[in-house]
């Protein structure tokens, strides 16, 4: 009976641990349609979290991969990058951009977009155009690494022949990530008395309730460790979304024509020719139409003169009948 009294506290205690700390949901996709971009990853200097069992640790000793047992690739993202002005050393920041500008040949700077992102390191994510001919444009999302970031903004910015507006955001994700190391570490703690109470169980029900306890403790670590893997994954790259659009005509400097008198000449012989056009054109419609016409004009005529003659003999009624008087 202890033993199963000790099961159930061992059990409330890791309801109490993982309803302690809350895993945020990934951020939700860009209104234009963007995907989250990547997250600059550098490690607080200096900053403290609590551990499982109480102890004080600094930042530096949970964050990196190398210390949670997480991939390396998140390492490459504490390198600093290069000229990044969305960088605060010591914060985690998803970064997205935006570019719209205008091209000269909307097909030419795509492919000129594609090259600059592979000599990156980057991938495209999608690509979609509309239109066709002069007309065509073109939106291009990708992704390049994190520390090329700024470069290949640049990169795709000296492609234009107008920049119609640019647009980078940052995403501060650092205190997501500090709250699922501390997370983390209170399962991970739970889940060791666990196993260390599944050695002393006796009894075939007390085993099989610690070997519950235990898969529902694992369940949570692994979300925790996919939602920590999803930021450690993400701290490599950045996602940047070009929108291509043809240079406007307007804009293009269109050389000043020179006066020339045959041209004047031949305009004004078209006009006049199309002139007398319109007025054959309503010749030929009035005569095709004549039939109806005509016949609504003899009706008017007649009905016209009936009135007149109407009119006429009640006047001769109205004088012959003053003259009898």
């Amino acid at each position: 009976m202890a033993r199963l009294v000790m099961i159930m506290m061992v059990a409330a205690a890791f309801v109490l641990a993982a309803c302690g700390a809350s895993v945020q949901t990934a951020p939700p996709e860009h209104a234009t349609g963007v995907e989250s971009g990547a997250a600059l990853r550098v490690p607080p200097q200096g900053a403290l979290v609590s551990g499982g069992a109480g102890e004080a640790a600094p930042v530096e000793a949970v964050v990196p991969a190398a210390n949670t047992g997480l991939e390396a690739s998140g390492d490459r993202a504490n390198a600093p990058a290069e000229g990044n002005q969305l960088q605060y050393g010591s914060r985690m920041v998803i970064l997205t951009a935006h570019l719209a500008m205008e091209v000269e040949s909307v097909d030419h700077a795509e492919a000129q977009l594609r090259t600059i992102v592979d000599r990156a390191g980057g991938y495209l994510l999608r690509v979609r155009t509309s239109g066709e001919g002069e007309r065509k444009t073109s939106y291009i999302s990708f992704r390049v690494p994190s520390e090329r970031f700024e470069r290949v903004l640049s990169d795709a910015e000296g492609i234009a022949k107008r920049v119609i507006s640019r647009a980078v955001d940052g995403e501060d994700v650092t205190e997501q990530y500090v709250d699922l190391e501390s997370q983390l570490r209170n399962l991970e703690a739970t889940r060791e008395r666990l196993n260390a109470l599944l050695e002393r169980s006796g009894t075939l029900e007390e085993t099989l309730r610690v070997h519950q306890a235990i898969s529902e403790v694992q369940g949570r670590i692994e979300q925790v460790k996919g939602r920590m893997r999803y930021l450690e994954q993400n701290t490599n790259y950045s996602t940047i979304t070009v929108e291509l659009h043809p240079f406007a005509a307007s804009s293009k400097a269109e050389p000043k024509a020179e006066w020339d008198p045959g041209t004047v000449l031949s305009q004004q012989i078209e006009l006049v020719l199309a002139f007398f056009q319109s007025i054959l054109t309503s010749l030929i419609v009035i005569a095709v139409w004549s039939p109806v016409w005509l016949i609504l004009l003899l009706l008017i005529i007649w009905f016209w003169r009936v009135g007149q003659n109407m009119l006429y003999r009640e006047q001769r009624l109205a004088s012959h009948s003053s003259d009898t008087r």
